[in-house]
């Protein structure tokens, strides 16, 4: 699980890049290179947070010794939202129940 959500971060990240370089016109080749290293270093920065962050949040969950624990590793799922289909696992319901 942990592989999927880095590469999704890694995958939306040079998506995000690649919109960015549209916009600014550094992505066609044109220009000196200076918007293009800046901008590269920001989404390497910006990877390098969501693998921290990923990395944080796995040390969490592994640690995690019962449900309440678990909870606490995934806080935006406390408050709706996605939240639905974890709750309902823990009153033992259907996740399709909502």
């Amino acid at each position: 699980m942990f592989n999927k959500m880095t590469i999704a971060a890694i995958a939306i990240s040079m998506m995000t890049a690649t919109a960015a370089m549209a916009e600014d016109g550094t992505g066609g080749g044109k220009g000196d290179g200076k918007n293009f290293e800046q901008h590269k270093q920001k989404v390497l920065e910006h990877i390098d947070k969501r693998i921290a962050e990923g990395q944080k949040r796995r040390a969490c969950v592994s640690a995690a010794a019962d449900v309440t624990a678990l909870k606490a590793c995934m806080p935006e799922r406390r408050e709706g939202g996605k939240g639905g289909k974890f709750r309902n696992r823990d009153k033992g319901g259907d996740d399709s129940a909502q």
